[in-house]
């Protein structure tokens, strides 16, 4: 369940993707000579997030666009859906969390292979180097903990 991107981006001027679930945009609010002062991002709870660089407040870009506030979030759990659903939904932000604890979890152990094979190469770990350790391992912990505590 996600807020539709295209129900903002439609109503924009030249937008252009600039990554996965990233796009800028003209904002509406302001005179800018950007083509692109307007960041839109759609998070992974399918939130729109969206920011204008010339300091314009969201509320006053949606406003123009005709949208609210609620159209810029996903749908969310509610009373009427079924058991299932709500099984589902929860199931489904489990896996995502889960994923991310890996993909987390994945790269600080290629920073810790990093530092293994600098060692085992006779080189030194400076300052830098074993602060960045400490932080992989930091996260190593704080993501097992997040896959323990399911």
């Amino acid at each position: 369940m996600s807020a539709d991107p295209a129900l903002l981006l439609n109503r924009l001027q030249n937008v252009k993707r600039t990554g996965d679930q990233q796009w800028r945009a003209c904002c509406p609010v302001h005179e800018s000579k950007s083509r692109s002062s307007l960041s839109i991002r759609q998070v992974e709870d399918g939130r729109l997030l969206i920011h204008c660089h010339g300091g314009c407040e969201p509320l006053e870009i949606l406003k123009v666009c005709g949208l609210e506030m609620t159209d810029l979030m996903p749908e969310r759990i509610t009373h009427n859906a079924t058991p299932q659903e709500k099984q589902k939904w929860c199931e489904a932000a489990t896996m995502r969390e889960w994923e991310k604890a890996r993909a987390t979890i994945q790269h600080e152990a290629r920073v810790i292979w990093v530092a293994g094979k600098q060692i085992k190469d006779g080189k030194p770990l400076n300052d830098v180097d074993d602060k960045r350790l400490d932080e992989a391992l930091e996260q190593i912990t704080i993501q097992g903990r997040k896959l323990n505590a399911r």
